[in-house]
C-alpha cells in the first residue's frame, strides 16, 4: 500500500472535499469500491489483489 499520512492534512479535509466533489461531478475522478468477503485468513490476499488499474495521472485543478 503506499500513500500519503492522511491525519497529516486533516486541516485541509474541507477544501479536499470541496475539490474531489467537483471533479466528481465533472466525471473527472472515478469512486471505486471494491468489496472482498472472507475472514482474516483470505486478508492477505484481498490486500495484494487489484482488479482496478491505479493510475498516477493527476487531474488538473481548475
Amino acid at each position: 500500500m503506499a500513500g500519503v499520512a492522511a491525519p497529516a492534512f486533516a486541516h485541509r479535509y474541507p477544501e479536499a472535499i470541496a475539490q474531489m466533489s467537483h471533479w466528481l461531478a465533472a466525471d473527472r475522478l472515478t469512486s471505486v469500491e471494491d468489496a472482498v468477503h472472507g475472514d482474516i485468513e483470505t486478508f492477505p490476499a484481498a490486500l495484494t489483489s487489484s482488479p482496478v488499474p491505479v493510475r498516477a495521472e493527476q487531474p488538473t485543478t481548475d
